[in-house]
């Protein structure tokens, strides 16, 4: 310690951590207030900004009442510097976090707006969202010094070997991104296979399709099998569509 640990020390430390859970605690309950009030729009990406910012914000205001009281406290430079370095992590990781719930959140809105109430994407979904954790993972590493460069290296001859192990898997993964990409099928969709299975589309992830038939039951599709099959869209390119009836005369 740089000097000896005194009484007012402790008292003005605990106070700068008390004011940082008061705050946080006071903001929490600001924020809840709020998403009662976007709950009342239309739009879901305000439910979606104000649920994340009630994670993100009141551990900003702890971690500022932690900061505050380490601050005060005659603590050591390595020391000081350890408790800069946990804030830093516990700030990325809380970041890392809300970015990942927002970003997944925005990108389910605007499928479900664009597919329909009922569709879903979660394709796009996981994939953001596992890149947006990737990246605070290895800001983070790199935070407490950690060299990433051999990582990414690992991580490239690794994957390698990955992507020969679950080649299956990849390319029912890359067929699902083509076909949300092309707009040939989206969530909602009626659709019928030359196969002969039909029905509504509920949901195409990283792996399948799931199709609702009438009769309530769903059928799971591979997506590498849909994007070979033979396919009739009944929802595109508009709703309506002609019906041939043959009349006897």
């Amino acid at each position: 310690m740089n000097r000896a640990l005194t009484l007012d020390d402790l008292v003005v430390a605990g106070i700068a951590l008390a004011a940082g859970l008061l705050a946080g605690f006071l903001l929490r309950l600001l924020l809840r207030w709020l998403g009662k009030h976007a709950g009342r729009t239309r739009w879901r990406g305000d439910d979606v900004v104000v649920d994340a910012l009630r994670t993100i914000v009141p551990w900003t205001a702890v971690a500022g009442g932690v900061a505050a009281a380490a601050a005060v406290l005659p603590l050591t430079g390595r020391v000081g510097h350890h408790v800069d370095q946990a804030l830093t992590v516990l700030l990325i990781a809380v970041a890392t976090a809300t970015a990942a719930r927002v970003i997944s959140g925005l990108v389910q809105a605007v499928t479900q707006s664009r597919s329909g109430v009922a569709g879903s994407a979660t394709i796009f979904v996981n994939i953001t969202r596992v890149v947006v954790l990737a990246i605070g993972f290895l800001v983070m590493l790199q935070t407490l010094g950690v060299s990433i460069a051999p990582l990414l290296t690992a991580l490239g001859v690794g994957g390698l070997a990955v992507a020969l192990a679950l080649q299956d898997t990849l390319a029912n993964l890359f067929a699902g991104i083509h076909i949300l990409a092309s707009k040939t099928v989206q969530p909602g969709d009626y659709i019928k296979l030359s196969s002969g299975e039909e029905g509504y589309v509920v949901d195409i992830n990283w792996r399948q399709t799931t199709v609702r038939q009438l009769s309530n039951n769903l059928v799971v599709i591979p997506n590498g099998q849909l994007a070979k099959a033979n396919m009739t869209n009944f929802t595109r390119p508009e709703l309506d569509l002609t019906v041939l009836v043959q009349v006897g005369v």
